[in-house]
């Protein structure tokens, strides 16, 4: 395990590398959380992977002052600003929630910069379901352009891929 601060686009990110192999970003949920509650769990697949995990801005070891923005843009621009520190040309990225969501704009924003996408939980990505969570109002809601690069994105990824379902099994 290995453990820094990251100094990224003026605001300092703690990172833990947990495991061995290809890299695997692991963005948390929040806003505001650590990556710590994910651990017991997402370690146990540490073993071919190199999981990368940070605390976002404003969240567990990655405190920043009251008047730095925290919006998505930011945590979006944060996250590509590690990537180059990294050296990765490409990523592969798991988020959770409010990390699921982060990494689906990550990957319309950057849609050439992402290897490999897994979403857990996401947090809602569509106007109609953004607009029914009052709270979801005070954060930077995606703009419409947004929505549609990222239903974009989809179309094509099921348009790749044959999708069974299987049966339900009691």
């Amino acid at each position: 395990m290995a453990e820094a601060q990251r100094e990224v686009r003026g605001v300092s990110l703690y990172e833990r590398r947990v495991g061995s192999g290809p890299p695997v970003v692991v963005l948390h949920g929040g806003p505001g959380a650590s990556h710590d509650y994910l651990r017991p769990g997402f370690d146990l697949l540490a073993e071919r992977r190199t999981l990368v995990y940070y605390d976002q801005r404003g969240g567990g070891r990655s405190s920043v002052a009251r008047d730095v923005p925290v919006g998505w843009q930011e945590h979006v621009a944060d996250l590509d600003a590690l990537r180059e520190q990294w050296g990765q040309e490409r990523l592969a990225i798991c988020g959770y929630s409010w990390g699921g969501l982060l990494a689906m704009l990550y990957a319309v924003t950057h849609p050439t910069r992402v290897e490999r996408l897994a979403l857990v939980s996401p947090a809602p990505a569509w106007r109609e379901c953004c607009s029914a969570a009052p709270w979801w109002s005070t954060w930077a809601r995606p703009t419409p352009p947004i929505h549609v690069r990222w239903r974009r994105v989809c179309t094509r990824q099921a348009s790749r891929c044959s999708m069974r379902r299987s049966p339900v099994r009691g």
